[in-house]
C-alpha cells in the first residue's frame, strides 16, 4: 500500500514544482513565494524519495523471503516424489500433498511477482526524475510561446510485466 501511495506522490510533488516553477517564470508569484513554496515541495519530494528507499528495502527482503519458501516448497516436491518412487505415499495422499504444494508454489510466485512489479515501478520513478520527457509538439508550442523554456519533468514510467500462465 505504502509503495502505491508513493507512486502517485511523487510524480505529483514533481508536477506541483513544475507548475510552479512555470508561474514564476510567467511572474504570476513572487519570487520570494516561490523559494518557500519550492522548498517545500523540495522538502517533502525528499521526504518521499527517503521513504520509497526504504518500501524498497523492506521489498528486497520480502522477495528473499519468498525466494526461500520457493526453494522449501520445491525440496518439498521432490520429496514427495521421492516418496511416491519408493512407494512410502499412496496416491491420495500424494495428491492430496501435491495440491498443497502447487497451491503454496503458486501463491509464493504470485507474491514475489507482485513484489518484484512494485520494487521496479519504485525503482523507475526514482531514476525517472533523471530523465527527460520528450516534447509533444503543443508542449513545444506552449513553451516557445512563453520566456524562457522550463525543464520538463519526466511522465511516471510505465512497466509492463508479463506473467507465465503456465506458472
Amino acid at each position: 500500500m505504502r509503495a502505491k501511495t508513493l507512486c502517485q506522490q511523487i510524480p505529483l510533488i514533481w508536477r506541483k514544482d513544475q507548475a510552479l516553477n512555470e508561474l514564476v517564470e510567467k511572474k504570476k508569484i513572487p519570487p520570494e513565494m516561490f523559494d518557500d513554496l519550492h522548498n517545500n515541495f523540495e522538502g517533502a519530494l525528499n521526504q518521499l524519495k527517503a521513504d520509497a528507499k526504504t518500501v524498497m528495502n523492506d521489498t528486497d527482503k520480502q522477495i528473499t523471503k519468498c525466494t526461500k519458501q520457493i526453494q522449501e516448497l520445491h525440496s518439498a516436491l521432490i520429496n514427495l516424489e521421492i516418496e511416491r518412487e519408493i512407494g512410502r505415499t499412496d496416491d491420495e495422499s500424494y495428491q492430496k500433498a501435491l495440491g498443497m504444494i502447487q497451491w503454496g508454489l503458486k501463491g509464493v510466485n504470485a507474491e514475489k511477482s507482485d513484489l518484484e512489479a512494485l520494487k521496479s515501478k519504485l525503482s523507475n520513478l526514482l531514476l525517472g526524475e533523471k530523465t527527460v520527457k520528450p516534447e509533444t509538439p503543443t508542449q513545444k508550442e506552449t513553451q516557445e510561446a512563453t520566456a524562457p523554456a522550463s525543464p520538463t519533468l519526466p511522465e511516471p514510467p510505465v512497466v509492463v510485466h508479463v506473467r507465465n500462465p503456465n506458472k
